[in-house]
């Protein structure tokens, strides 16, 4: 008896009758059992036996139908053991190109993610560009952008002690190197200091790096009697960043700063000071502008100092200077109108003090009496104009005669003037300044002064400052 499922005898080799295997099944191709046509699992090994998102003539199993004729078991031509990707709905093979896009689109971001990452200088410029044309290094860049040059310029001060005469770095500006010309990275700084209450004086100092670290050299020292001295951006009142700052002279190298310069006590009326400064590293020179003028509160309570420039704006770099200045807000420009009031309170007050001198009295009466004295000529009487003064207003050893007149002393002067004295007031007046050749007691009373000139005899009343002939 042959066993279950065996297609010849065990004894004579004669076929077995194998009934005809239906249409809707076919053998796995991992395990051989039946399995129906729309399976796409094997139910006894797990294999996936169909995947419909392959292309139909590809890779396939062909089971070819059983055959009808002998009875005979059909016959299986197994091609390759990879299942059929086609299906029957199409709901596997949607899944597998939706899936393949996805795949594409990725690769298309990460691909642009990589050219992204290849650009630098806000995506204008590329890294292998940097490199490859430019004399300045990204490396450089960097350190220029990350460095603090003021935090860079205390901490090589303090580690070369430069510390010990208590000033306190105040400024500091970077300046990058020029391989082309051999220029080495600089920094420009400033300590700013005070060796007692009434003396401040700032240094200047040029770093130059030396491999990773800075050497420190002093280039200047300046020192301000009786004034403090203030960098800060607060009491300059200037934006972020404005000053310090480095610029360029000539082709030069250049460090522009300001500070305040005030009095000590800052008191308001006083003589303020901005001072405007361009320190050149390549000439190593500096250059000092100072505005100058009276410190006026505003309405804002705020103290400005209300002035010009006191040196020459006429050579390039104080002329930069100059325009720099607008944007230290410490300084008050005046406007067009404020420079005329400005001049005409300083020449009234010129003039008030040229009439207060007491060199001045006998030029002052001249003045002042011209229109009496031509009225006086033409015949009759003038009244006079007296000014008087607390100090003498003539020299005795310039006076060849003296008359008392009671209440008052009157004297006259080699050059032709004639003074008076008022014994009540303690003061000193001009009687004439007309050119006198004598004077003495007049015969009019005690206030008459009579005055000897080339033209004829005056007489002047004392008491009511009138002259006549």
């Amino acid at each position: 008896m042959a066993p279950d499922g065996a297609r010849f005898c065990n004894n004579c080799g004669t076929p077995m009758a194998i009934e005809p295997v239906p249409a809707n099944i076919y053998p796995c191709p991992a395990c051989g059992e039946m399995i129906p046509r729309s399976a796409v699992f094997c139910p006894k090994c797990g294999k996936m036996v169909r995947n419909d998102m392959a292309e139909e003539d590809t890779n396939k199993v062909q089971v070819l139908p059983p055959a009808t004729a002998g009875g005979r078991e059909p016959a299986v031509e197994a091609g390759p053991t990879t299942p059929s990707f086609r299906g029957e709905e199409g709901e596997a093979g949607t899944t597998f190109y939706r899936n393949l896009g996805i795949g594409i689109a990725a690769v298309a971001v990460i691909i642009g993610l990589l050219l992204t990452m290849r650009t630098c200088n806000g995506g204008n410029q590329r890294i292998e560009d940097l490199e490859r044309g430019d004399s300045v290094s990204v490396t450089r860049q960097v350190a220029a952008e990350v460095e603090n040059p003021l935090d860079v310029f205390a901490s090589e001060l303090s580690r070369h002690n430069l510390e010990g005469d208590n000033a306190v770095p105040s400024a500091a500006v970077f300046f990058t190197g020029n391989a082309t010309t051999g220029t080495p990275d600089r920094i420009a700084g400033i300590t700013v200091g005070a060796n007692d209450g009434n003396r401040s004086f700032l240094k200047l100092y040029v770093l130059e790096r030396s491999g990773s670290t800075w050497m420190p050299t002093l280039k200047e020292t300046k020192f301000f009697d009786g004034r403090t001295i203030d960098m800060s951006e607060s009491e300059l009142r200037t934006a972020p960043g404005t000053m310090p700052r480095a610029a360029s002279i000539g082709g030069h190298d250049a460090m522009v700063f300001a500070m305040v310069n005030l009095p000590v006590g800052n008191v308001t009326g006083g003589n303020g000071r901005v001072t405007m400064g361009l320190y050149d590293l390549d000439g190593n020179a500096l250059h000092l502008l100072d505005y100058d003028g009276t410190i006026k509160r505003h309405d804002d309570g705020r103290t400005y100092v209300h002035g010009k420039p006191l040196q020459s704006t006429q050579s390039p770099q104080m002329k930069f200077l100059a325009d720099e200045a607008v944007k230290v807000k410490r300084i008050y420009f005046p406007t067009e109108e404020e420079l005329k009031a400005e001049e005409e309170e300083r020449l009234r007050q010129e003039e008030e003090e040229r009439q207060n001198d007491p060199d001045n009295a006998a030029e002052v009466w001249a003045e002042e009496n011209a229109e009496a004295m031509a009225g006086m000529d033409k015949g009759g009487t003038a009244s006079t104009t007296v000014k008087t003064y607390d100090k003498p207003i003539f020299n005795l050893r310039d006076t060849k005669r003296k008359v008392d007149l009671g209440g008052h002393l009157a004297f006259c002067s080699k050059d032709g003037k004639v003074y008076g004295f008022d014994k009540n007031t303690r003061k000193y007046f001009v009687i004439y300044a007309g050119g006198a050749t004598d004077i003495a007691r007049g015969t009019h009373g005690e206030t008459d002064l009579e005055i000897t000139t080339a033209e004829g005899t005056l007489h002047y009343d004392l008491a009511t400052n009138r002259l006549s002939k």
